[in-house]
């Protein structure tokens, strides 16, 4: 891992963000999975799906020399869904997390995870 992690921030998202620029990384993330016949939804999501997911909780990007490099965004209760483990009011869930190619491998994708595990432990989550 190159611990090369000048000018680098993660920081919350917010509406003014370039969301086609979220949307290419996570299709270039993933773009790997997608070649070996994986078909998860952020290889070929569109801008409108990428702002839906983003306002789903707590989004987070990693911006290294201005530029978005990561993402990922947090569900807490009520809105995790999908299973019954999910549907527990005391699970967390995240999503829409990737890291561009170009920036993998210098622990960014470490401190996206990092943030949001920080954030579910200090949701007020009950168990």
């Amino acid at each position: 891992m190159n611990s090369n992690r000048q000018n680098l921030e993660i920081r919350l998202w917010n509406n003014t963000d370039d969301v086609g620029r979220i949307t290419e990384i996570l299709h270039r993330s993933y773009a790997q999975l997608a070649n070996l016949g994986f078909q998860y939804y952020a290889t070929w999501q569109g801008d409108e799906v990428t702002r839906s997911r983003l306002e789903s909780g707590f989004s987070y990007l990693a911006i290294k020399d201005q530029l978005i490099v990561g993402t990922i965004t947090l569900r807490v209760p009520p809105n995790v869904s999908g299973c019954s483990w999910y549907d527990r009011g005391d699970v967390a869930s995240f999503g829409q997390f990737g890291v561009d190619p170009n920036h993998q491998k210098e622990g960014i994708g470490s401190l996206l995870l990092k943030t949001v595990e920080s954030k579910a432990r200090n949701e007020d989550i009950p168990n």
